[in-house]
This record gives C-alpha cells, structure tokens and sequence, in this order.
C-alpha cells in the first residue's frame, strides 16, 4: 500500500508543478497547484525507505548472546564483502558467530548474472581451513552438512576471501585467544592428514624424485602443516644427500638445491647454489657442441661430429657411444650409435644387454659385422631409437654400467668407463643443442 500511495503522490507532485507553469484543471490556479505540489512532497518525504538502511558495507554489528547456540553472534546485519576473484557478483554476509568449539559459522548472499544464492560456511582460523554446512539458491532450502568435509583454502578464492572476513569481524565478538580451540574430530584429521603427507615428501626426497619432493612440500606449506622441526629434518637429509654430489653432477645438485630453496626461501645460500649451477648448466650446453671433434664427408656432404674421447678405431675396445652427422650448414643433426667389441676370439655377437644400478634393458639385437687381423671385432652402427637413446641416457648418468655381449654360445660383460659415460652424456647434451638451432 505505501507503494501505491507513494507512486501516487510522485505522479500528482509531477502534474502540479506543470500547473504551476500553466494552470489546467484540476488546479485551476497557480495557487492550488503550489500547494499540491508541497503536499505530495510532504507525502513522499513520509513514505519514502530511509536510504541509510540499506548502506551496510563495510559496518561491524553489534554482538549479542544467544545463550541456547551457545555462540557469540554478530546478528543478521549484512555486511559486503569485496571478492575481487568474482567480479560480476556481490556478496553479503549475515548471521557470523563464532561456536564453543572456536570454528566460525557464516551465512553469505551472492547477487550475479546468473541470480542469488546463499551458503553457509564453517571456518577454523588457524590454520585457515573451511567446510561448506550448506548451499542452495534461497534461504528456506538451506539443509545442513552432519559432518562437514574441511578444505585447504587457495589464495585469493571466494571461500578464502569470505573466511578471512569471517575470522576478523569474529575476533571483534570474541577475544582471538577462544579460537585455538578445536573440535577433536578436526584435529584427530588434520594430525593424520599431516604425518600422512609428511612422510609422503620424505619418501620422494630419499628416491631422489626431486619434482614429486616439490609437489608435496607445496601441499603441506599450503595446509599449513609443515612444521618448523619438519623442515629442520628434511632440511638435514637433503644435505646429507647434495652435498657428497660431485660439482660436475650439476643436474642433481641443481634439483637438490632448488628443493632446500624451497623449503627455506629465506636461506641465501640456497638461491645463490641454484644460480651458480643454473649457470654452470648453461655453460655446459653452450660448450656441448664446441668440444666435440669435426670431420666433413665431402662427397656425401656431411659434417661429423665426434667425441674425443670415442675410439679412434673399431677394433680400439669394447664400448657404445654416439656421435651427430649434419647434412649442410642448416640441415637438421641425427645420431648414430656404434656398438662395438674386440677380443682375441669370435664371439658372434647376437644380442647386447644394458644393465645401468641394477636395472636391465636389452640394447640392440642382431647380427653384427665382423673383421679381424691380430685380434677379431664385432661391431654395429646404427641410427639409435627413442627407446635405445633413453637406455643410453640412463647408461650415462649410472654409477655402474655394464654392457652384456651374447654370442651363439658365450657372453662377456664390459663396464663402461667414467670416460665412455661421460661422451654418452656429453654427445646427447649437444645433440640437444643442436636440435634446438646452434
């Protein structure tokens, strides 16, 4: 009804101050209209919503006792809450309290493109963690979670932005200090997720799955749950583990000290580690191709590329290792391998195994060209496969490899040297380099 008559009196203040210019019926006089006029704005003045009712954002309510919730509430004043991750919505919240068991229940009003909805939420502050008791587009279908899932919180979410505002207007119902204390069903989850998740990133540190290491230390910072005598301890293990590194494993020192940069960011040490063998990587890549020996085919018209260290004949000694041919100037590299064995007898070699730290990989199988003068040699060149360029690649980086020949009817093992390693690692990382447009 107010509406009407307001709507009314708003239509009638219209026609009369057009009388007050030229009076028509119903006025008649100028005199008429005017008072017309003043009366429709005494009207609206009287029935129009006071503008400060609905001006709530960024007000504080006053808290009162609901002594049958046993909560601090801040009642159902809304309040706006800025959510710059959700630009096209606002949000509300209303009915905060904080509960005896210290978590913060509160209600929020979101207005979008796609309507209004309402959740509520429950927050424990610290660490900051939070579990939906209920969502629903109006406020009557609202139905409450019996046993609410908590969440870790991603920087800057709505969740994140809405419970960060719940824990501050609910220090301002009660002192901070009620807030450390925890339901034991929470905290019986959170002590398990965290030794669960703990003993996950020291099991990825002692397999040296530096990558996975990093994913994990990331989840507990997140969640809160790496404590500082846990990162004390797996500080002290992965130093245990980098420092015997020799500087010439500059991968693994790297991925070493970028795990001990993560784990300790303020460490200067640690960041300037990561630097020096970023660079010493760099460096290395850089020199790949220039170290390597060249030779031209010119009838073919290929360049070769080859190591120093690689056997300056076929029947020099029993190894494998790679080298780049490149077609012209601008022609795309390719690798060739070269298996090779010499001995004082005929081994009719068949088959070559790698074994790299216990693992074992056929290489290559076969029939392998042979020659001989005071001594015999069996050999193979080939363009090597993704699968034998991988086993090559873990020949390289082992602390023990070994190359199994098999003949028709004996076998003969030959470790590979520090050298031989060093070419197989050494040829690929300037494969690498060329392949990329040196």
């Amino acid at each position: 009804m107010e509406q009407i008559l307001l709507t009314a009196a708003s239509l009638v203040s219209v026609l009369a101050l057009a009388g007050l210019i030229y009076p028509f019926r119903p006025f008649g006089k100028r005199r008429n209209a005017l008072l017309a006029f003043v009366g429709c704005l005494l009207v609206v003045g009287a029935l129009k919503p006071d503008a400060g009712a609905d001006r709530t954002a960024g007000t504080v309510a006053v808290a009162e006792v609901k002594p049958e919730l046993g909560v601090a509430s801040a009642g159902a004043t809304e309040t706006e809450v800025k959510v710059a991750s959700d630009p096209q919505a606002r949000y509300f919240a209303y009915d905060l309290t904080r509960r005896d068991d210290g978590l913060v229940e509160v209600s929020t009003r979101r207005v979008g493109p796609s309507g209004t909805s309402f959740a509520i939420r429950l927050v424990q502050c610290d660490p900051l963690m939070f579990a939906y008791l209920a969502e629903a587009d109006t406020k009557s279908d609202l139905r409450r979670s019996a046993v609410p899932a908590f969440s870790v919180l991603v920087d800057g979410s709505i969740s994140d932005v809405i419970s960060r505002y719940a824990c501050e207007a609910a220090d301002k119902i009660s002192p901070p200090a009620e807030r450390n204390v925890r339901p034991a069903a929470v905290q019986s989850d959170l002590e398990a997720e965290a030794v669960e998740q703990q003993q996950a990133l020291r099991d990825a540190v002692e397999a040296r799955l530096w990558e996975r290491a990093r994913a994990e230390l990331r989840t507990l910072t997140s969640a809160g749950l790496a404590t500082e005598a846990f990162k004390s301890e797996i500080e002290e293990r992965l130093l245990a583990l980098v420092r015997p590194l020799s500087a010439s494993e500059r991968d693994a020192n790297l991925q070493g000290y970028e795990l001990l940069a993560a784990l300790r960011p303020e460490n200067a040490t640690y960041i300037r580690k990561v630097e020096q063998y970023q660079q010493a990587i760099e460096a290395a890549r850089t020199q790949a191709v220039t170290r390597l020996r060249k030779s031209e085919d010119r009838i073919e018209g290929i360049t070769w590329y080859q190591h120093p260290n690689q056997p300056k004949y076929l029947n020099s000694r029993s190894t494998a290792y790679l080298y780049i041919g490149r077609r012209g100037e601008a022609g795309p590299p390719f690798l060739r391998l070269n298996i090779q064995y010499t001995a004082s007898e005929w081994l009719f070699v068949r088959h070559v195994i790698a074994w790299h730290d216990g693992i074992k990989e056929p290489l290559t199988s076969g029939p392998f060209e042979r020659d001989n003068n005071s001594v015999i040699w069996e050999w193979v060149d080939v363009a090597p496969s993704a699968v034998q360029v991988e086993i090559l690649r873990s020949l390289a980086g082992a602390k023990e490899a070994v190359l199994r020949f098999e003949g028709d009817k004996y076998r003969r093992d030959v470790t590979l040297s520090a050298g031989d390693k060093a070419a197989l690692r050494e040829v690929l990382e300037a494969f690498e380099v060329m392949h990329n447009g040196m």
